[in-house]
């Protein structure tokens, strides 16, 4: 049998599919270090070049290797980043420390063992208690500067605090739930009964 010489649209676009899958099938095969094969098979050869030339289009349409940064089989971790000594270090001192991200770690933990210990908040929403925390923690500030942190409207003390006995509390009540469906669910009642 001769090979045809001239595609239909239809046998183009099948031989083109062909590449495209074959293109995928070799992007897996890069990915995992296989060897890849850019010919293309002997039964699309066998149809002609413009099968050729369909199934090759289809195939570099698909195909995109990946540039290898480790060897195959290596898994691929985060480098962490190194703290360098010229990294200026977060303040701890005034209105600039209460702003900082290490105050905002320091007051999320404060609020999250006060809430998994009573549930609520005193009646200040923890503003002393958050205040003897941070001062425990190296923080040093007037208490002018601590009340105009807390009442800022947004992203203040106050503010801050509330969100996080909110987030505190919900998964606090999330894990009571469950663990009494575990206790209590009803399979356990269907296999207590039977």
């Amino acid at each position: 049998m001769l090979p045809v010489q001239k595609l239909s649209p239809v046998d183009e676009q099948w031989f083109n599919a062909q590449g495209r899958h074959a293109g995928h099938l070799a992007n897996s095969a890069a990915c995992k270090g296989d060897v890849v094969v850019f010919s293309a098979p002997d039964d699309v050869k066998s149809d002609g070049a413009e099968a050729v030339a369909a199934w090759r289009a289809g195939f570099m349409a698909a195909f995109k290797p990946a540039e290898a940064t480790t060897p195959a089989g290596v898994p691929v971790t985060a480098a962490r980043k190194r703290r360098r000594s010229s990294d200026p270090e977060e303040p701890r001192d005034g209105r600039a420390g209460l702003e900082s991200a290490g105050a905002k770690a320091e007051l999320s933990l404060c609020v999250y063992e006060h809430v998994r210990r009573e549930l609520f908040l005193p009646s200040d929403d923890l503003k002393a208690a958050i205040n003897t925390w941070l001062k425990s923690k190296g923080y040093t500030y007037e208490d002018a500067e601590y009340d105009a942190w807390w009442i800022k409207a947004n992203d203040g003390g106050h503010f801050q605090a509330n969100r996080k006995a909110i987030a505190a509390r919900a998964s606090v009540v999330a894990k009571i739930k469950e663990a009494l469906w575990r206790q209590y669910s009803a399979s356990r009642r269907i296999a207590c009964v039977a």
